[in-house]
């Protein structure tokens, strides 16, 4: 998985320079409208495939990505290379990498909490309340119980650690949601507004 996951990298890294090249060459032929569904399709598509599995990466790998996500905006806007990209991807409401990686775990967290998700991932995650015998506060906060782990770097990168990072890390009002169109709606404009 690490070394698909590399390929992956190298294949967006290499053929970034192709792709921005092909694109800007006609780009002043493309509508804007074409431009946003056309990246969206070959780019984005591509950097959310497994996305998830980055938590906890090197700085340097998300650098990567993020560069690939700039580059994208600045070319549906036909934006120079100098501009500053920030109001570009809030226009486009597309979150940067690391929140992107925390938007796919608690959307992942919020499914394992509602069985919504595959066993292996459910039973990863167990909530505070089904821990005790006893009912406590935490219980009504939809809380998921952090896991200890021995090597804080690999084993902080597995699901079951990140994904109970980010989803104590959410607001209250935000975990205590049941409709899941609503929950990725309010997660989404949280997220942007960081």
């Amino acid at each position: 998985m690490i070394y698909a996951l590399q390929c992956d990298f190298h294949f967006l890294s290499n053929k970034k320079k192709h792709f921005s090249l092909s694109l800007s060459l006609s780009k002043h032929s493309i509508p804007s409208s074409y431009l946003i569904t056309l990246v969206s399709s070959l780019v984005i598509s591509r950097l959310d495939y497994c996305i998830s599995a980055l938590s906890g990466a090197p700085y340097s790998r998300l650098c990567r990505l993020q560069s690939i996500l700039n580059a994208s905006a600045r070319l549906i806007f036909r934006a120079s290379r100098y501009s500053s990209v920030t109001p570009l991807l809030r226009t486009l409401e597309w979150l940067p990498v690391k929140r992107r990686i925390d938007y796919r775990l608690a959307i992942l967290a919020f499914s394992c909490h509602h069985r919504r998700a595959p066993s292996y991932l459910i039973s990863d995650l167990s909530t505070r309340a089904s821990q005790g015998c006893r009912q406590l506060r935490s219980s009504q906060s939809r809380s998921v119980a952090s896991v200890f782990t021995r090597h804080p770097t690999l084993g902080g990168r597995s699901f079951a650690a990140s994904a109970a990072r980010v989803w104590n890390s959410l607001p209250p009002i935000l975990r205590l949601t049941d409709n899941p169109h609503a929950f990725k709606r309010e997660l989404k404009s949280l997220f942007i507004d960081m």
